[in-house]
């Protein structure tokens, strides 16, 4: 592809600093041989530069106060569908996760694409859950477009993009996730999205600088409610102190964000075995466990079963996926 020299420049000049620059900044013809070695490079890993002028640049991206003049982008970013940023915690409880896989899917369906970092915990399931609807997600790296990080979720990128999805960087190709990388990426997060939905974060979190974010950039901020006793949840319930939206449904997050969905919200019976389809201990065990763990010896306390029973009642609903067994011995439902 042929490029403006300005526009050259301005590759060459993120080659050199680390980062692109921020939109309006004129970069120096004399890094105009640098650029066109970082276009090469962006070409081998099937990445494209998307420019401040550029059409296929995010509306929303260009009204926060420091918005990069490019966006190095492998897949396809689209402009033309609602996105809201899902983030939390990397060492997010069962619950949490739950609540980022079974959200997104639904908020997907219903036409919102997920914007998240890709980190491990609510990140990979936010992705994970608009691409079991067969929705639309972006990843926006804190490295290189092709250096994925965490390792651990490479598989996770080629899905994304093999769904239609996008990874998204300011950093040069080549660029390492280092540490102060993230608080950086954090702002085109929020900047991208209509609102930023934080499902679990601790007192100190990188969630809560993206919200902090989304508030200067004037996006909305909603917040999950956890347990008071959950170090997962104190950051959350910090932002709900500090007066960000409260939401206990995906149907709650739309009505905020002002989006209109044509599609009902799945009852929680419409899939899964009937209780009757179980033994009698297997509900009595169901019946006992919640939303939030709960130790082998209470349910024991709790059902009145022995030991044996016990064990045979909680394999049954775990094979039936009813239930999430835990380390340490703790249960708790789906």
């Amino acid at each position: 592809m042929g490029l403006p020299e300005r526009h050259l420049a301005l590759l060459g000049l993120a080659a050199e600093k680390g980062l692109a620059p921020v939109a309006g900044f004129a970069s120096p013809p004399s890094l105009v041989p640098q650029g066109r070695k970082t276009l090469e490079a962006l070409q081998r890993i099937g990445a494209e530069p998307v420019f401040f002028e550029d059409e296929g640049y995010p509306a929303l991206l260009r009204q926060i106060a420091d918005p990069p003049a490019f966006l190095l982008v492998r897949g396809r970013l689209r402009t033309e569908i609602p996105l809201l940023a899902v983030v939390g915690s990397r060492k997010a409880t069962p619950y949490g996760r739950r609540v980022a896989l079974e959200w997104s899917r639904r908020l997907a369906e219903s036409g919102v694409g997920i914007v998240s970092g890709l980190a491990l915990g609510v990140d990979t399931e936010a992705h994970r859950g608009a691409l079991s609807a067969g929705g639309y997600t972006v990843a926006v790296l804190g490295s290189g477009p092709e250096v994925i990080y965490p390792r651990e979720n490479r598989h996770l990128a080629e899905e994304i993009l093999a769904a239609g999805g996008a990874l998204v960087s300011e950093f040069p190709p080549g660029a390492r996730p280092e540490r102060w990388r993230f608080p950086r990426r954090n702002r085109l997060i929020s900047g991208l999205s209509l609102g930023v939905l934080v499902v679990e974060a601790a007192e100190r979190s990188g969630a809560l600088i993206t919200a902090g974010m989304a508030l200067d950039q004037g996006r909305e901020v909603l917040a999950v409610p956890g347990s008071i006793f959950s170090p997962q949840s104190a950051g959350v319930h910090y932002l709900l102190k500090q007066g960000a939206h409260p939401v206990t449904s995906p149907e709650e997050v739309l009505e905020i964000l002002g989006i209109t969905s044509g599609k009902q919200a799945p009852s929680s019976t419409s899939s899964g075995p009937s209780p009757e389809d179980l033994s009698p201990q297997a509900r009595e065990v169901l019946a006992a466990l919640g939303p939030y763990p709960r130790h082998f010896d209470e349910i024991l306390e709790a059902t009145g079963l022995s030991v044996s029973q016990l064990a045979e009642a909680l394999l049954e609903l775990e094979m039936e996926g009813l239930i999430q067994g835990l380390p340490g011995h703790f249960y708790q439902r789906y």
